[in-house]
């Protein structure tokens, strides 16, 4: 853990350039596990600060998946994505929005074996009389068991006890979907793979 390292670190001082690496890793765990759990406080309170304006979600769908074909050449995972042409305006907080994405493929790269696949979908599509703009993200990784579907979306809920993580961006994700008026889904089958989609209100066409 980080004590032991710090501990080490005190007694090795030559040896700094092995411990850092790792103490950064650690830090880095740690910061995230304080933002998330301001975050979810944030949510439970009501005192999340939306900044709206409108973005093409194409637009930022892409700086997501750049930013994550990293992660997933290094574990020779396919990203791949198929995006709609015309452009999907919508009104969003776009740092809420980046958060959510970056959780749904980082995650999906996360879940996925090695030579596996992740595929995102951007399309538009209407239910009950509204017009949203949905994104899907697509893998053939280890799944999620039925009983574990129901419960995803909470707090701390960690489906796979084996990764590690604060058990919060999923139910973050969901928050930030509702305050967006929008909403995530997921569809998923033990050893086969699961389906995240969000969705978001589309902003109507300038008549």
């Amino acid at each position: 853990g980080l004590g032991t390292r710090l501990y080490l670190l005190q007694r090795q001082p030559d040896k700094l350039s092995d411990h850092l690496p790792l103490l950064e890793r650690a830090t880095n765990l740690l910061t995230r596990l304080v933002d998330d759990l301001l975050d979810v406080a944030r949510f439970e309170n009501g005192v999340i600060q939306m900044r709206l304006r409108a973005i093409v979600l194409q637009e930022m769908v892409m700086d997501v998946i750049e930013l994550q074909q990293v992660a997933a050449m290094q574990k020779s995972i396919r990203l791949t994505f198929d995006l709609m042409p015309e452009p999907l305006p919508v009104v969003v907080d776009p740092d809420r929005i980046l958060q959510v994405l970056t959780n749904l493929i980082s995650n999906a790269i996360h879940y996925t074996f090695e030579g596996g696949f992740v595929h995102i979908t951007v399309y538009s599509i209407e239910k009950e009389g509204q017009d949203y703009a949905a994104v899907s993200i697509a893998d053939n990784g280890s799944g999620i068991a039925r009983e574990d579907l129901a419960h995803i979306f909470k707090p701390f809920y960690r489906a796979n006890k084996v990764v590690q993580g604060t058990g919060l961006g999923l139910s973050i994700s969901h928050e930030i979907m509702l305050l967006h008026k929008g909403e995530i889904t997921v569809e998923s089958e033990v050893g086969k793979g699961s389906l995240f989609t969000i969705w978001l209100p589309l902003l109507p066409a300038e008549s």
